[in-house]
C-alpha cells in the first residue's frame, strides 16, 4: 500500500521512549525497540527469563558480647586509725561518740551512756576497752565507767527503750529532755521514780533525732549552691564513716548501701532569712541485696561474684553465715551488687549495718533452723524510739554539745586507740538498778519484758534482754 503523494503527514505525537531493548506489548503484538524504532515480533507468547541473580554482599555483624560486669566503686581510703580499724572485721562493736547500752557488773544493771574513748589494753588483760560516760540529768554528773568486753555493750538500736519510771513522764510522752523540770522531779513534786534512769532514756531519745557531720574534706560552689564532702556523720546514736555499709529502708528493709560519698548541699536563703542557708545531706554509694545460690553439694560450691572492693566486714560475715547455710539449707548466700553510684537521702537510712556473726548469732541460728533464711530484720531503725520516723532530724554542729545537760561540762571525746596513762585511774560508780518485773515505780504495775520488745519487722525481732534484766 502506497501513501498518496503530496498528502501532508499528520502531526507527530509525543511518544515515551523506553530504554532500548525493552520489550512491550501493544494490542497483543510484541514490539521490540531497536534504536528507537519499533519492530514487530512474533505473536507467540515469549519465554521470559529471570534476571541474572546478583550475589548479596556478605554482612559482617559484630560478635554478641555479654554486658560488662558491674563492679563495686573503689572504697575510700581510711583517713585515721579509728576509721581503718572500724573497716576491719570483729574489732570494736562500739565507736567513740556513740550512745550504747552498757552493763554494770557492780550493780548488775544496764544503763545508757556515751563512748568517750576506746583502746587496746597493753597488758593483754582484755582484748579491748571502752570508757563510758553515763547519761544523766543536769544535777548529777556520774563518773565514767570502764567496759572491757563487747558482751557488755549493745548498740542503742539493738533494744527498744523502756517507759520512764515516773508516772508523770509516762503520761506526757511527748516531753523532751530539755523540757522536763528536773528540779521539780527531784523534789518529789511529780511522784516517785528514778531520775537518772529517766534522764538517760530521754537523753538517748533526744540524740536519736539529731545528726552531726564531721571532718570536712572539700567544698565547691556551683550556681550559688555550696557542696561539701565529709568523712563521717553522727547519725542519731551512731557514728558512720565514709566507706561504711548502712541499712536501707527500701524494698524488704534488708538492702545495704556502701557509702562512697557523704555530701552536704547548702542552698542560699533569702537576704533577710535569720536562719541562714538551708541544707540537705545525701549519701552516695553502691546498693547490695542479700541473694542465694543453690549449693546441694558442699564439696562443689557455686562461684558467687567476688570483688575486693566489697567491704571486708560484709565478706567475712557472709563467710561465717555460709558455714551453717550450706549444710542446713543447701544454699550459698552472697551480697549481690544491684546499683552503683546511687544517691540516698538521710530519710532512706535506718542506721549502721552490724555483723550477724557478732550481734545476732542466736537470731540467725533460730531463723535458719525454722526455714526462714539467713537474713532478717533484727534491729530497730533510727526514729523508732521517738516517733521521728524517716525525718532527717536536726543538724548539730558539735557532737558533745548535742547532748546538752545530759553530759558533764567540759567532757571531751578522745579519738585514736592509745591506752590512757597507766597511772590514771578510771573511776567507776554503781548506778541504782531498776528491777524490771519488781515494780520499779510505787503504785505502778511491774514492768513487762514485752515493753522492751516493740521491735521493727517481726514480732520477736531484736535482741533479747538477759534473764533478770535490770536497768
Amino acid at each position: 500500500m502506497q501513501l498518496e503523494a503530496g498528502k501532508a503527514a499528520p502531526p507527530a505525537q509525543p511518544t515515551l521512549r523506553p530504554d532500548p531493548g525493552l520489550v512491550t506489548k501493544q494490542e497483543g503484538v510484541f514490539i521490540k525497540q531497536e534504536n528507537g524504532v519499533g519492530r514487530r515480533l512474533s505473536t507467540a507468547t515469549p519465554t521470559l527469563q529471570s534476571p541474572r541473580a546478583t550475589p548479596a554482599a556478605s554482612l559482617s555483624l559484630p560478635p554478641i558480647r555479654p554486658p560488662p560486669r558491674m563492679e563495686p566503686t573503689p572504697a575510700p581510703q581510711p583517713r585515721s586509725e579509728d576509721q581503718q580499724v572500724d573497716s576491719q572485721y570483729a574489732k570494736f562493736v562500739a565507736r567513740t561518740g556513740e550512745v550504747v547500752w552498757f552493763f554494770r557488773p557492780s550493780s548488775d544493771a544496764w544503763g545508757l551512756g556515751l563512748v568517750t574513748r576506746r583502746w587496746l589494753p597493753k597488758d593483754r588483760a582484755a582484748d579491748r576497752a571502752y570508757l563510758i560516760q553515763p547519761l544523766s540529768h543536769p544535777f548529777h554528773a556520774p563518773a565514767q565507767e570502764l567496759i572491757t568486753t563487747d558482751q557488755h555493750l549493745k548498740p542503742w538500736l539493738a533494744w527498744s527503750a523502756p517507759s520512764c519510771t515516773y508516772e508523770y513522764l509516762q503520761q506526757n510522752t511527748t516531753l523532751r529532755y530539755d523540757q522536763v523540770d528536773w528540779q521539780a522531779l527531784l523534789s518529789g513534786q511529780y511522784g516517785n521514780g528514778i531520775p537518772d534512769v529517766d534522764a538517760s532514756i530521754l537523753s538517748a531519745k533526744a540524740i536519736d533525732t539529731t545528726y552531726t557531720l564531721f571532718e570536712r574534706l572539700k567544698s565547691k560552689v556551683t550556681m550559688g549552691v555550696e557542696e561539701r564532702l565529709w568523712n563521717g556523720i553522727y547519725f542519731g546514736a551512731e557514728k558512720i564513716w565514709n566507706g561504711d555499709p548502712v541499712r536501707l529502708r527500701m524494698a524488704a528493709g534488708t538492702d545495704i548501701l556502701v557509702i562512697t560519698e557523704i555530701k552536704e548541699k547548702l542552698f542560699p536563703g533569702a537576704p533577710n532569712q535569720a536562719n541562714g542557708p538551708s541544707s540537705k545531706v545525701e549519701l552516695v554509694g553502691d546498693v547490695y541485696s542479700y541473694t542465694t545460690l543453690p549449693a546441694a553439694n558442699p564439696n562443689s560450691l557455686p562461684k558467687a561474684p567476688f570483688s575486693s572492693n566489697t567491704p571486708l566486714r560484709m565478706r567475712e560475715d557472709m563467710r561465717w553465715r555460709n558455714q551453717m547455710l550450706v549444710a542446713a539449707t543447701g544454699t550459698l548466700a552472697y551480697w549481690q551488687l544491684m546499683r552503683t553510684g546511687q544517691t540516698m537521702s538521710l530519710q532512706d537510712v535506718k542506721g549502721r549495718w552490724y555483723e550477724t556473726s557478732i550481734l545476732f548469732v542466736d537470731f540467725f541460728q533460730k531463723a535458719v533452723k525454722a526455714g526462714e533464711g539467713g537474713n532478717g530484720v533484727w534491729m530497730n531503725a533510727r526514729g523508732d524510739a521517738t516517733g521521728l520516723g524517716t525525718a532527717a532530724g536536726t543538724p548539730r554542729p558539735n557532737r558533745v554539745d548535742a547532748f546538752g545537760n545530759a553530759l558533764p561540762k567540759g567532757l571531751q571525746l578522745v579519738e585514736g586507740l592509745d591506752a590512757p596513762d597507766e597511772h590514771a585511774k578510771v573511776p567507776t560508780t554503781a548506778a541504782q538498778p531498776l528491777e524490771l518485773g519488781m515494780g520499779a515505780c510505787p503504785g505502778e504495775g511491774a514492768f513487762a519484758l514485752d515493753d522492751f520488745m516493740n521491735f521493727e519487722g517481726t514480732e520477736d525481732a531484736g535482741m533479747t534482754f538477759p534473764e533478770n534484766f535490770t536497768f
